[in-house]
């Protein structure tokens, strides 16, 4: 990324009267006999410099608004923490599947400035992954890849997610997404979007949550109906099922905080009791070290 800043800094007036930018010699340089010799004319990759010649063609006023959205854009990027971050790649994404290992992507809670760069990583990570299941014989990772999310909406909208979750689970990637409300995914995803995502899922486990309506509807319906009695009508007693919900929207919002509602694809939904991860034998030792 530092080496973007350092071409975008390139496309400047030198004022040499020709209204030259530096990256134009730069350019002539790549397209040189002598370079394309040192790196194999025959396979030469000059698709940059096409797209800089299209570039250069367009009108002054032109170029000067295409440099001004550009600054615009990576200036956010150019703060000196940044710029440490994207010096060089200590964290080999590429090679995400090679032995154990956590990465750990923290973003402000209650600070959004920078929840974009999280997206891109996160967008850039998928990708990496994907590419490097389907370079593999096999079709998927050599070790299983596993995303946690927690507040998801957060992070913001992250392009092409719905299509990704559709599609990594056969490449050894799974994601757990954790949201507050259906509101929060709605607002980042649409509508859509988001029922495309939570269609994919295979588990859902709602823990709770406030006084949405839509989110209370949601897993009610998504628990279903069953048989809550028999009743006998008529004259001749005929015996008709009574069927209901399995849970009402108005019992969910009362769930307590220690009890969570379970959907497995293809099983009965069940409510079972959360287990906090304080009250594990080994948790003092985990904290400690």
């Amino acid at each position: 990324m530092n080496n973007v800043f350092k071409l975008a800094a390139l496309i400047k007036v030198t004022g040499d009267g020709e209204g030259r930018f530096p990256l134009d010699h730069l350019v002539e340089q790549v397209e040189s006999k002598e370079f394309l010799g040192k790196y194999d004319s025959a396979n030469a990759d000059l698709y940059g410099v096409e797209q800089y010649r299209d570039f250069r063609g367009a009108a002054d006023r032109t170029l000067k608004s295409i440099l001004i959205t550009l600054n615009a854009t990576i200036s956010r990027l150019k703060t000196p923490q940044l710029m440490r971050v994207f010096e060089k790649d200590e964290m080999r994404l590429d090679r995400i599947d090679e032995g154990k290992r956590v990465i750990d992507l923290k973003v402000s809670d209650n600070d959004s400035t920078n929840a974009w760069l999280a997206n891109v990583a996160l967008k850039q990570l998928f990708n990496l992954a994907q590419r490097r299941a389907d370079s593999n014989p096999s079709g998927h990772l050599q070790r299983h890849v596993h995303f946690i999310l927690d507040e998801f909406p957060n992070v913001g909208r992250i392009p092409d997610f719905e299509r990704s979750i559709a599609t990594v689970r056969s490449r050894g990637i799974s994601f757990l997404m954790c949201a507050q409300s259906l509101s929060q995914l709605d607002g980042a995803y649409g509508k859509s979007a988001a029922l495309t995502i939570l269609d994919n899922c295979d588990s859902l486990i709602y823990m709770g949550g406030g006084s949405n309506i839509a989110t209370q509807e949601y897993i009610s319906n998504l628990c279903g109906e069953s048989v809550l009695g028999t009743n006998y009508v008529g004259a001749e007693r005929t015996a008709v099922d009574v069927r209901g919900c399995v849970i009402t929207p108005g019992e969910v919002g009362l769930m307590p905080r220690t009890d969570c509602l379970v959907k497995v694809t293809g099983m009965r939904p069940f409510r079972a009791k959360k287990y906090f991860c304080g009250d594990h034998p080994n948790a003092a030792k985990w904290l400690r070290d």
